[in-house]
C-alpha cells in the first residue's frame, strides 16, 4: 500500500503564517490532501475561516487538486483580537497537524456563559424571593451531601439556545458593547411558565430557582451542623463499604423481636443516591430469592390502615448494627440515647 506523505502544517505554523498576518487567501499540502483556506470578513474585525479540503490520489502527483464540485465551508473564526476560533473538528483532523495543545472551546457554552453573566445581575439586583420548600429542600440538601456531588446537583445555567443566533456569535467575536446584556434583557422578559397568581417570566423563574438553592445550601450546612442527623450515619456506612472496594458484605441487623440476624448484600446498595435509599435497602440486593423472603419474615411488617398487614420490601439502615467484610466489623452502630427520628 503507499505510504501516506508526511504532514506539512502544524497548528502553530498556521496561526503564524496564516491568522496572525494580512493574509485573506493560502492553500497548501496537507498529506495527501490539498486545503485551502480564505478569510472572509464579517464585521470590523471579525472574520470566518472558510476552507476546502480535496483529496489528491498518489498515483497522480502532477494533480493540481481541484474539483468543479469542492465547497468551501466554515472551520472556524478569527476574533478582532487576531485569535481563532472554535475551531471545527474537520480543521483539526485533516486540515492542520494538532499535535500542538488546541484548548477545547464550544461556540454555544462560551456565548451562553457571558449571557448568563448578565442574566445573573438582573437576578440580583433585588434580593432573592422567600422560599418556603422546606421538604424538597431537605430531600436536596441530604442528596446532595451523601453524594458529596454539590456541582452537578445545583445547577444554575439556563437554556440560551434560542438567543445564540449567527448575530450573537459575531457579537461575541467582536466584543460588541452591550450585545449580551441586550440578550439578557430579552431572555429575562419572555414567557417562563404558568402560576397560580398568573403567567411568569423566564427571570421570575430563574429568581425562584436561586431562592431555592440557597434554601438547600441552608439546610446543607444545618444538617452539617446537627450531629444527630442519621444522614451522617449513612454517609459513614457508604464510606466505610467503598473503602474495602467490596462486591458484597455482610449485614448484622435487628428483627422484630430484638434478636441480631445476618445476611449478604450488594455493597453498591449503601452507595445509593435517591433519597428513598438513603435511609433504607431494597430486599432486592438479597440473593437468592429465598434468602430476600427470609430476612423480610425478620422484619416488622407494614400495616395499613385497615389494620392488614404485609411483607416489608425494606431493610432500614437504623436496624443495621454491624457490616462486615473479611469476617471483620468495618462499621458498627454507636450506643446512642437520643436518636432523630
Amino acid at each position: 500500500m503507499p505510504k501516506t506523505p508526511a504532514i506539512s502544517m502544524t497548528y502553530k505554523e498556521f496561526i503564524e503564517t496564516f491568522v496572525k498576518t494580512e493574509k485573506t487567501f493560502m492553500a497548501y499540502q496537507q498529506g495527501r490532501y490539498f486545503v485551502r483556506v480564505i478569510k472572509v470578513p464579517l464585521i470590523k474585525g471579525v472574520q470566518a475561516l472558510y476552507a476546502s479540503l480535496t483529496y489528491r490520489p498518489e498515483r497522480n502527483a502532477h494533480s493540481y487538486g481541484f474539483e468543479f464540485g469542492e465547497k468551501m465551508e466554515v472551520v472556524g473564526f478569527i476574533d478582532s483580537e487576531k485569535n481563532l476560533r472554535f475551531p471545527t473538528y474537520e480543521f483539526t483532523s485533516n486540515m492542520v497537524d494538532a499535535t500542538d495543545e488546541i484548548a477545547e472551546e464550544k461556540r454555544k457554552t462560551a456565548i451562553a456563559g457571558a449571557i448568563q453573566k448578565e442574566v445573573d445581575k438582573l437576578a440580583l439586583a433585588e434580593p432573592l424571593p422567600v422560599c418556603d420548600k422546606d421538604d424538597p429542600a431537605y430531600i436536596n440538601a441530604c442528596q446532595i451531601l451523601f453524594m458529596a456531588d454539590k456541582a452537578k446537583s445545583l445547577p444554575k445555567h439556563n437554556d440560551f439556545d434560542y438567543y445564540i443566533t449567527d448575530d450573537a456569535l459575531i457579537d461575541y467575536l467582536a466584543n460588541t458593547p452591550e450585545w449580551a446584556s441586550k440578550i439578557a434583557l430579552k431572555w429575562a422578559s419572555d414567557f417562563g411558565g404558568h402560576r397560580d397568581t398568573g403567567d411568569v417570566t423566564n427571570l421570575d423563574v430563574y429568581r425562584e430557582n436561586l431562592a431555592f438553592i440557597e434554601k438547600v445550601k441552608e439546610t446543607m450546612e444545618n444538617i452539617k451542623a446537627d450531629k444527630s442527623n442519621k444522614l451522617h450515619r449513612y454517609i459513614e456506612m457508604k464510606n466505610a463499604v467503598r473503602a474495602k472496594g467490596a462486591k458484597t458484605v455482610m449485614v448484622d441487623f435487628k428483627t422484630a423481636g430484638g434478636q441480631i440476624a445476618s445476611t449478604k448484600i450488594n455493597a453498591d446498595a449503601f452507595c445509593r443516591g435517591d433519597y428513598t435509599r438513603l435511609s433504607s435497602i431494597s430486599l432486592y440486593e438479597i440473593s437468592p430469592c429465598h434468602e430476600s423472603d427470609r430476612v423480610a419474615s425478620l422484619l416488622p411488617k407494614i400495616k395499613t390502615e385497615s389494620g392488614r398487614e404485609y411483607p416489608t420490601n425494606d431493610l432500614p439502615k437504623d436496624d443495621i448494627v454491624a457490616i462486615k467484610y473479611g469476617g471483620k466489623a468495618i462499621w458498627s452502630k454507636k450506643e446512642e440515647t437520643n436518636e432523630n427520628a
